[in-house]
């Protein structure tokens, strides 16, 4: 008798095993997506909209061919990393200007591609904390992606 009652009971097992891998996967989705990085849509940056996988996955043009979610997401600069990763931390987002990359700055960075961006205070957005360069390469000797901020 307690054969039968097994059956339905490992089904069930069965059914909530195989619900669970995609739970996960889709939680660890939805913690990425929670990150606050916009794109500004205009030059001053007063309106903006979130940034999609499309430009995250965008490659630079310089030979690095590093992706924006990489330069953001293994910056040296921290602040990028929590604005990008963990924006409970600092309770800070991540503007980045309309144009996404672009080729600048002085030796030893002339003709390297970086991404302006712009960390705010979520909780006010009158109030610019940073203005943050992440670049497209990664110094000799480091592991992370260069970056400054001022």
């Amino acid at each position: 008798m307690s054969g039968q009652h097994r059956a339905p009971e490992q089904a069930c097992l069965k059914t909530i095993k195989s619900c669970l891998l995609p739970v996960l996967g889709l939680c660890a989705f939805s913690s990425q997506t929670l990150a606050t990085v916009y794109v500004c849509t205009n030059d001053s940056c007063t309106t903006w909209t979130a940034i999609t996988p499309t430009q995250l996955a965008k490659k630079s043009t310089d030979g690095e061919n590093t992706t924006i979610q990489q330069m953001l997401s293994q910056s040296t600069e921290q602040r990028i990393v929590n604005g990008f990763s963990d924006p409970g931390i600092g309770n800070t987002n991540l503007y980045i200007k309309s144009s996404l990359r672009y080729v600048g700055g002085v030796e030893p960075f002339a003709g390297k591609q970086h991404v302006t961006a712009y960390i705010y205070k979520s909780t006010d957005l009158h109030t610019r904390l940073k203005t943050c360069h992440a670049f497209s390469f990664i110094k000799a000797g480091a592991t992370r992606y260069f970056a400054t901020c001022q």
